[in-house]
């Protein structure tokens, strides 16, 4: 699932961030299930988005998860049901138009054509037939919640299902949510959240021709291949190739066979929760500590069988094995005044501390020259060529303080300054920190007396804001130059192993940054069963973090970063929501529209950056400048 908040605003990482009962992380849907889901907010502008400072320039999304509530126990059972379905496919030629069109590129180079008795003889396949089908999908969730004075507590268990629509791919996922809080006293209370899931994924290439490592994609081959192809021979094998008939037919994989013969499965074993208590010092001055933790392993085992004509796909076969331990830690403490003076003046103040720790390591195993390539046999210490063990380990840290301040006077004007310095070990010793501020005001214009006694305007305030947001996400250790072993190199007649430049550094590398401003309007009508929400927006990406390209002769290593590019995205939102009731019937309607206008304004040295591989030199999209 892919989720973008107000455009595209850099060519690095655009993915939110998700505040999860507090806890920070970037991928909230693959472990919580959506039956478990309270509430969810998005928010969009700086000053509300500054608070969770480092990572928050691509917008933030708050979910609260559903929690017990006092009283006798609660049991509830969701089920849903749903097909999946490709749909708006390209549509592809049959068996007679690939005919005629192969005999007219023939006829005008002076080949021989495709006859009537070969063409009776010819299969007519639609490919998107043999690779799609009707996935099934299906979900299930008990829970069972209560509570007593001073506790509550929530258990649910959810299994959730969804066969691919492609052939041998599908994704199946148990999970089990625990949520208890308890006040020990009228001050103090304690509570936790934890997440605990497990997944299992069937994987079939999806990566073009290949490149990297995933596997050439099924759909790339289902359009190389003819419809005058068939997809088994008379011994219900798969047909791969003729030679002799190559100029005819095509020479792409089967890709009914190229998804059948994928085995590949990735696994992930997740723990994702939180322990927090609170303290209420005095009426007005309460702390929090909240500790975090989101520990994952994933596991991929993924057997390249060698088949085809003469064996020419996956030759040799191979086996890889991968296991990955990410561990992530948070802690974050907040002491907060909230003071009301008068019935007039509002005052709450908040102080913070967050700091993140996250620890990544993966171990994977090879062997190639497998003699039996039966399920049964596919286990690494069967290879019998090539065996190769790697591993490796990244760890990245982050540290932040801030502080917010708002005033509310008689519930009509708003003022709101946030500040936020954090810390990122990503960009190394001279550039470390950042300081990300935003100020935001406000006007109920409804509570004026001149709007007090309006029967048709219930709600109506003007909003506007200007803060800045920082982006740290451009992988671990871009400030400095890394070294890689595995290559070997000759003294005489001697060889040697050693190590080769992989990547170069940059350590005055610094923070990415947005500032963006915002206006806005809220207009209630007929008390609130019309509501109105405007916003403007215009948002400045600087200092965006690009790699500069090199020349062919500085060799293979990866280029380095550099702050040196600028994106503008401005746009507009409109949302109209209708609610009513009749009788016990409640109904809400609502329409949604948005504008926004992308556009770089500079990048490293003017030079565009092509982006999404085709194949090698052939790319889908290309970024520069004044686009």
């Amino acid at each position: 699932m892919v989720v973008r908040i107000r455009g595209i605003g850099t060519i690095n990482d655009n993915d939110p961030l998700y505040i999860v009962d507090g806890i920070p992380t970037k991928d909230a849907f693959n472990t919580l299930s959506p039956v478990d889901i309270e509430t969810i907010s998005i928010l969009k502008d700086a000053s509300a988005a500054s608070i969770y400072g480092a990572r928050a320039a691509n917008g933030v999304i708050l979910i609260t998860t559903k929690k017990g509530a006092t009283g006798a126990p609660r049991i509830n059972y969701t089920a849903y049901f749903g097909v999946q379905s490709a749909y708006n496919l390209t549509e592809m030629t049959n068996r007679d138009q690939y005919v005629e069109l192969y005999n007219e590129a023939a006829i005008a180079d002076g080949r021989t054509t495709i006859d009537q008795e070969m063409i009776d003889t010819l299969p007519d396949t639609d490919w998107w037939e043999e690779i799609f089908r009707p996935a099934l999908i299906t979900n299930h969730h008990l829970s069972i919640s209560g509570g007593s004075e001073n506790t509550n507590y929530l258990l649910s268990g959810n299994y959730f299902k969804q066969d691919g629509i492609i052939l041998n791919s599908g994704h199946d996922r148990y999970s089990i949510k625990t949520s208890i809080s308890t006040a020990i006293s009228t001050r103090l209370s304690i509570g936790t959240n934890i997440n605990i899931s497990r997944s299992s994924t069937d994987i079939v290439g999806n990566s073009g021709d290949g490149y990297g490592g995933n596997g050439g994609s099924v759909v790339r081959y289902a359009f190389f291949r003819t419809p005058i192809w068939s997809v088994y021979d008379n011994n219900n094998e798969y047909i791969d190739y003729y030679p002799q008939y190559g100029h005819i037919f095509g020479d792409g994989y089967n890709p009914v066979g190229f998804a059948e013969k994928y085995d590949w499965k990735r696994t992930e074993n997740r723990v994702f929760g939180n322990a927090f208590f609170n303290w209420q010092i005095i009426d007005a001055l309460t702390f929090k500590s909240d500790y975090g933790i989101d520990h994952n392993v994933i596991g991929n085992k993924r057997f390249n069988e060698n088949w085809g004509y003469k064996g020419r796909i996956n030759n040799p076969n191979s086996l890889v094995e991968s296991t990955e331990f990410i561990d992530i830690q948070t802690w974050k403490n907040t002491l907060t005044y909230d003071k009301n003076f008068g019935g007039i003046h509002n005052l709450n103040i908040l102080l913070g501390s967050e700091l993140i720790r996250s620890k990544s390591h993966e171990h994977s195993s090879t062997a190639h020259d497998f003699p039996d390539q039966i399920p049964n046999l596919r286990y690494l210490s069967n290879g019998t060529a090539n065996e190769r063990v790697d591993g490796w380990q990244e760890n990245w840290a982050l540290f932040s303080v801030f502080g917010r301040v708002a005033y509310k006077f008689k519930d009509k004007y708003f003022a709101e300054v946030v500040l936020r310095r954090d810390g990122s070990s990503r960009f190394g010793s001279n550039n470390p920190y950042g300081v990300f501020p935003a100020a935001s005001v406000g006007w109920r214009i409804d509570n004026e007396p001149f709007l007090a006694n309006s029967n048709f305007i219930s709600h109506l305030k003007l909003r506007l804001s200007v803060g800045q947001l920082g982006n740290q996400e451009i992988g671990n250790y871009s400030f400095a130059s890394l070294m890689t072993s595995g290559v070997y190199y000759p003294f005489g007649t001697n060889v040697a192993s050693g190590y080769y430049l992989d990547k170069h550094g940059n350590e005055n590398l610094k923070w990415e940054s947005q500032t963006q401003y915002d206006a806005g309007i809220d207009l209630g009508l007929l008390n609130n069963k019309i509501f109105i929400y405007l916003d403007y927006y215009n948002k400045l990406t600087d200092n965006m973090l690009v790699q500069a390209p090199l020349p062919p002769s500085s060799g293979s290593a990866e280029a380095s970063f550099f702050n040196a590019g600028k994106v503008q995205n401005t746009g507009f939102e409109f949302e109209l929501n209708y609610k009513n009731q009749i009788s016990k019937l409640k109904y809400n309607v609502g329409l949604i529209f948005t504008h926004f206008s992308n556009k770089v304004l500079e990048l490293y040295g003017g030079n565009p950056i092509p982006a999404g591989r085709i194949d090698n030199g052939v790319y889908a999209t290309l970024t520069e400048e004044g686009h």
